[in-house]
Order: C-alpha cells, then structure tokens, then sequence
C-alpha cells in the first residue's frame, strides 16, 4: 500500500535526512530499485500530491517540509529495503555519515548555526565534548523542530569523557524508530567535520520502541522476555534502572513505566546485525544514549576548514547530483530548469536560454506550472526590475519579439503565440516539471 502524509501546522521536519538517504541511494542502487522504493511513499507538501518526478524534485530540494509521519514512515520501512538487498543498515548509516562528516544539513546553514560558538569552540579543552553538549543540541532541534537532545549526565574517568543524552519529543509522544541507526550513527561522525576522529564509542542505553516492534517473534511471559522460546530480557521500572545505573532524568517529565531491559544481545539473521541490544532498555519514555571519548583538541584555521570546503564543493553530492539529473531525464517529463546564479535556463540537460529571456521564461513558467495559467499581458512584466531596469523605455515588445524567436528555435517543448496587441499564450505541450536551482549541475553522458 502506498503511504499518503502531509505536513499539519508545527507537526514537520526539514527534508534534509530524505535527501541524504536519497543521495546514498543514487550512489548505490540503480535507479529503478530506487523509483519502486520512493513510488511506494508518495506525500503531498502544500496541499500537491508528489509522485513520481515531482517526489523525486522534493527529495533534492532544500528547506521542504514534511509531515512527522511521512518522515518516520520512511525511516522504519529503509532497512526492510536495505535487508532486501543483503546490505546491514548500522553499516550503510556508519559509511554515509562518514561520507558527509556527520552533517545532514546543508553546509551554509551548519555554518549559521554553528556561529554563536566560533569563541567556545577555538577556546575548548575538548572541542569534541563541546560539540555534543551545546552545539548538537541546536542543530537538532533546527532541523527537527520538536525533537530535543538533552545532556543529562556529564564526568570523566581514566581519560575518557562520557556523556548520557536523552532524544525526546517535544510535548507530545517520542516517535518510534531505530534511533541507533539514524541519530546516533551520523551523531558519532559528527567531528569529521571540523577534522575531529568520530567519538569512539556510542550506544543506546533506552529505545521508545517496544521489543515486539523490533522483533515480531518477541513475546512476553510473565516480566520475561523470550524471542523464539529463548529468554533475551526482563520487565524492570524505567526510573529505577536509571537511578540504579546513575542516570539522572530529572530534566524530563514523564509518567514511570515498565520497560525490558535486553540482558543478551539478539543477532537478527535478515537484518545481518544485533537489533537488540544488551543493557538496553525498550519500551521507554525516550531514548538515552551514551558517548565515550578521549579528549581531542584542534586549533587553527583547519577547525572550520571541512565547512568551507564542502560549501564551495562536496563530492559525496555532487556525483549524486549528476545522477539525479540524468534519472530525471530519463523519465516522459519536460525538466526546466532555471539557474538562479548565472540567471540560465536549462530544458533537460540543454541550456536554452540566460540574462533577461531566462528570467522572463522563468517567470511564465513559474506562473504556468503554479495556476495553469496560459494566458499573459506585456505589462505583467513591466513591474519586475530584474526584467525591465528602465519602466520609462522597457523595450518590451522587442525583447518578447526575441522570445518568441528563441521558443520556435530551441524551445519546440513550449508554445508561444501572439493573441493580440500585448497579449499572448505561454502553453507547455506536454507534463513539465519547473526547478529553480542555485547552481545546475548538468547530467554526465
């Protein structure tokens, strides 16, 4: 069945995860694997069913929001792809947040974010514990609004620092997904990003998801746990595991419950890894996770130097997307694509158009693709700046004259016809998908 979401008020996320799975995905599988997987979770964003060509278009882009649902939807049904395919997703997620250095958003706004601690971070004992116990934090609640990570527990031993953090969901139920896999694993890479090693050791001390979500086979008899008619775990209270074990959790509000706490690690044989761990506890109010790492200082201009390399370049996205941009072609729609920072218009992979009759096609074919609209008046853009510098002397017959030759000529995708003194229609002749990109990066033969 397919899945249907779409984002309700306050109830979003930021698409930047989906992106990244689905840059991971062009790099790793061919694309038709990928259009199946993707074909089976359309959504709508801002009222438009998106499938197909546009879901694709909307896993690129930047600054989507998508519902909560959707989201999770997408996260717990990835590894029942991953395991069709023969591939462990702990190490899938371990070698795509090493690829990207532990960061899913985008590299310019990391750098907004990161800002405020420039100061902090050039003046830490431990630039790596400051990463976690401040900075983290920000950017998880950036990109998922109601999602917090909180430092409950913070001390050193034997050279090692160690940190407990709570992922908990804002005034609401904590959703339930494999939060190892997907938080914690691109979390642990995190460091890269500023030339850092990853922290050494991370683990899940509580999972929201009950053992039964995990492994369908898990029943429960009595305060046991057994799974294939071999006992893995036991019911114990949630708070007083955590008081027994020293974790504080009294910056959280929360109703006491019963949990079970793995006492041996269970190997799943599809997944091809352990999705129960020991000493873990499931079925919790929210997930706790521990960080264990030797102290790591880095001075210098090297400290920030990972952000700017990847804000003028990042390899890891731009072959994925190259791909993105060849499988779009290949699909029975038109892509038009306009390039804002070199004011171009590409149809497919072919430029066709730049400086003032871009701009001009890029505002029809917003309006077109946005209201349906075919038809259009002169003076509609004799009010924008960037098309007509001078209102006094516009010169705008002459330059539509020029439009009208440049469609016949190199743009037999699009019909343009004078219907009168001023007036015209703007018609695409077939389905057409309308992008505007900072930089269009072309498909490679």
């Amino acid at each position: 069945m397919k899945k249907k979401s779409g984002p309700s008020g306050k109830n979003t996320i930021l698409n930047d995860v989906l992106k990244l799975l689905y840059a991971a995905m062009l790099l790793e599988f061919p694309f038709e694997k990928i259009r199946q997987f993707w074909n089976a979770h359309e959504t709508h964003v801002k009222g438009k069913k998106l499938k197909n060509i546009r879901l694709f278009d909307m896993l690129w882009s930047e600054g989507v929001e998508v519902s909560t649902e959707y989201f999770f939807a997408v996260l717990n049904d990835f590894e029942t792809f991953l395991a069709s395919e023969g591939i462990n997703a702990e190490e899938f997620m371990q070698k795509l947040a090493f690829l990207c250095n532990g960061t899913i958003i985008n590299p310019k706004t990391a750098l907004g974010l990161f800002s405020p601690f420039v100061e902090a971070l050039y003046t830490a004992v431990d630039i790596r514990a400051v990463l976690l116990s401040r900075i983290i934090p920000v950017t998880v609640k950036k990109q998922f609004r109601n999602f917090e990570l909180k430092v409950l527990s913070n001390w050193r031993a034997d050279s090692w620092n160690h940190m407990i953090v709570s992922l908990n969901w804002k005034d609401r139920p904590v959703p339930h997904y494999d939060a190892l896999v997907y938080s914690m694993m691109v979390l642990k890479y995190a460091p890269r990003r500023f030339g850092l090693e990853p922290y050494e050791e991370v683990r899940m001390l509580s999972d929201a998801r009950t053992p039964d979500e995990v492994v369908e086979t898990a029943v429960v008899r009595g305060d046991d746990l057994f799974i294939e008619g071999r006992r893995y775990g036991t019911a114990v209270s949630f708070n007083k595991e955590c008081k027994k074990t020293g974790i504080d959790t009294s910056r959280h509000r929360f109703t006491d419950q019963k949990v079970f706490l793995i006492e041996q690690e269970y190997f799943c044989p599809v997944r091809k890894r352990v999705v129960l761990h020991k000493n873990c506890m499931y079925g919790a109010p929210f997930y706790l996770g521990f960080f264990k790492f030797k102290s790591q200082e880095k001075r210098g201009k090297q400290l920030l130097s990972g952000f700017i390399d990847d804000v003028i370049e990042n390899d890891f996205y731009v072959k994925a997307e190259q791909l993105h941009t060849k499988y779009l072609m290949q699909t029975s729609s038109i892509i038009f694509t306009y390039e804002k920072s070199n004011d171009r218009l590409f149809v497919d992979n072919r430029a066709v158009a730049r400086s003032s009759p871009a701009k001009i096609l890029q505002r029809l074919l917003f309006i077109n693709t946005t209201t349906k609209r075919t038809e259009f008046e002169y003076r509609e853009f004799l009010r924008d700046p960037s098309i007509v510098n001078d209102p006094a002397n516009p010169n705008l017959a002459v330059r539509m004259q020029r439009l009208l030759d440049l469609i016949r000529k190199k743009v037999p995708e699009i019909e343009m016809t004078k219907t009168g003194r001023g007036t015209f229609i703007f018609r695409p002749k077939g389905e057409i998908v309308f992008r505007e990109v900072e930089k269009f990066v072309q498909a490679s033969e």
